[in-house]
């Protein structure tokens, strides 16, 4: 009797990885694909599948790993994710944050993730390289979406990590969990390091890990992993439906920078469309902070539905925009922030102060973060590290911004200058700042300066509204 081959363990895993690969059309023949491989369980897997897979797929296959050093001993790592790609003739990216991309031990995950995928884009620019791979697993959606959930997200958070984004990232294992991924790992004799990170329990994703997962699977739904993921489908879905009935809705460009859309048509659809229309015009005019705060965007909303035949009326938005109707229509514009002269005020203590352009500046020390969104509006800061005095003033000469979730800083004259502020108003744009560190400027963008932590019992609340 002929006996039948035996398949291979967890062969089915690299066939369902092929098929992700193909059914969401990740890749095509010819592209140059950089993974992303940090010597974990979940990257060591992918540089793995995608080595045996890149024959059929007709890719080239290059490796990248950062060294975040965040803590001593990552040589070894480097080292083993280097042999890994020298056994499969692999190109081998090395790279660390140091230098201009240097982040100081201990800084946010935010931080670290903004400036390891600066590192990964400049690669890809240097050597031609299409594609990013990076190893999200099925269990990180799971996570992603509870996290969301807990942070009070709309139909697109719930969404979780999309299979592809922006035609370049791509995400070839959301089919496969984190268990299976090891399963292989084992089967093919393949080892990995555990990051120290992942057992912090300050960072949110590890506590909804290690901590409330198990006790939802233990005490209240044990299939909720699967709950969760079946959430993420029907949101992604949704979300979709609802980009396509906005993309109906076709905007139309302005007298110099300005969109606009006919009010009947925003009246015949719902607040969800009408939302995704306001987000695709801030969008189309590079808006600096395009999710505005939820009180905002709100009012846009109501002044839309209430509107009648022939009513006008104007709101200011943060970093020198306006949304408002005229004429039967809704338009946002970009409009000229009041000139003015330079300004400097001294802040002694929590209050409010009125500054020259007319907007005003709240200051709040509160005993505890009571987990409100940050916005370009409103910034968040670790009380125990920014004491009072401060100071309020325009921008200056050499003024620069520690960036937050990228490496190195920025020139504040720079950052006001791609939101397209003119130079002659930028002194009335308003800067927050300590000695000489400038920890945020108002309506645009915080420095990576005194993060709020987990334990913070003294958070300092700085609210921003515009003249």
């Amino acid at each position: 009797m002929r006996r039948m081959a035996r398949k291979e363990p967890a062969a089915d895993l690299i066939d369902r990885v092929e098929g992700s690969l193909r059914a969401e059309r990740m890749c095509r023949p010819g592209d140059r694909v950089l993974a992303a491989c940090s010597g974990g369980p979940d990257s060591t897997a992918l540089l793995d599948l995608l080595a045996r897979l890149r024959g059929k797929l007709g890719i080239e296959l290059g490796v990248v790993y950062v060294d975040h050093r965040q803590f001593k001993g990552s040589a070894p790592i480097r080292k083993r994710v280097q042999g890994l790609c020298r056994r499969r003739g692999l190109c081998f990216h090395g790279l660390a944050l140091e230098g201009p991309h240097a982040l100081p031990p201990g800084s946010n995950e935010d931080a670290l993730r903004g400036a390891r995928y600066a590192l990964f884009s400049e690669v890809m620019a240097r050597e031609g390289y299409q594609r990013l791979a990076t190893g999200h697993s099925r269990s990180d959606q799971v996570e992603t979406v509870l996290m969301r959930i807990l942070r009070g997200t709309g139909v697109a958070g719930l969404a979780g990590i999309p299979a592809v984004r922006e035609e370049r990232y791509i995400r070839p294992l959301l089919s496969c969990s984190r268990e299976e991924l090891q399963t292989y790992l084992r089967a093919r004799r393949l080892g990995w390091i555990d990051d120290p990170t992942n057992r912090k329990r300050s960072i949110l994703r590890n506590r909804i890990r290690l901590q409330v997962l198990p006790f939802l699977r233990r005490n209240v739904q044990p299939a909720v992993d699967q709950a969760l993921l079946r959430l993420s489908v029907a949101a992604a879905r949704d979300q979709e439906a609802l980009e396509q009935w906005a993309a109906t809705l076709a905007t139309h460009p302005g007298r110099q920078q300005e969109r606009w859309v006919a009010l009947s048509r925003l009246h015949q659809v719902p607040d969800a469309v009408r939302l995704r229309v306001v987000l695709s015009m801030l969008r189309a005019l590079h808006h600096p902070g395009a999710n505005l705060e939820q009180s905002r965007m709100d009012a846009i909303l109501a002044q839309i539905a209430r509107a009648g035949p022939g009513e006008r009326w104007a709101m200011d938005l943060p970093g020198g925009f306006a949304a408002g109707m005229s004429r039967e229509r809704f338009w946002i514009r970009r409009q000229g922030i009041a000139a003015c002269a330079p300004f400097r005020i001294r802040v002694e203590g929590p209050g409010e102060i009125e500054l020259p352009n007319g907007g005003r500046l709240r200051f709040v020390l509160q005993p505890g973060w009571d987990r409100a969104v940050a916005s370009p509006g409103r910034a968040f800061f670790d009380g125990r590290k920014i004491l009072f005095p401060l100071e309020v003033r325009s921008v200056q000469k050499g003024d620069r911004l520690r960036r937050w979730g990228g490496p190195g800083s920025r020139k504040v004259a720079r950052l006001l200058l791609d939101a397209k502020i003119p130079r002659r108003q930028r002194a009335s744009v308003p800067l927050v700042v300590k000695g000489k560190d400038v920890l945020w400027v108002a309506g645009f963008r915080r420095a990576d300066l005194a993060p709020v932590e987990v334990d913070c019992d003294s958070v300092l609340s700085i609210e921003y509204t515009p003249g």
